[in-house]
């Protein structure tokens, strides 16, 4: 994923689960699941509906790895323990360019 600087880009991550289940996304925990999202500025925001959104600015430019997990979660009663049914590992790599801002009307 490329970010010009001083722009915004809001990325809409497929979340679908074929029998119906609530699916959330969130940052990989650092300890056990992941090295490096906690080292991620200030200008990274994942949301729980699996949006990812960049604000970069001149101070973020480089390559940065996201590394996020998606998880389901039943949406009726069943007969397990209310905790997510499974778990996807996703990893992305942002990297943002010194590019003019008008680039981001497009």
């Amino acid at each position: 994923m490329s970010v010009p600087v001083n722009c915004q880009r809001d990325f809409n991550l497929l979340s679908f689960d074929p029998d119906g289940d609530m699916v959330r996304c969130r940052y990989a925990v650092p300890t056990d699941e992941c090295d490096t999202s906690s080292n991620l500025p200030n200008d990274f925001s994942l949301r729980g509906d699996c949006t990812l959104s960049f604000w970069s600015n001149s101070n973020t430019t480089g390559t940065y790895a996201v590394q996020m997990m998606m998880e389901d979660f039943p949406t009726q009663s069943i007969s397990l323990p209310p905790m997510h049914l499974g778990s996807l590992y996703r990893d992305f790599k942002r990297y943002t360019q010194q590019t003019a801002c008008s680039v981001c009307s497009e």
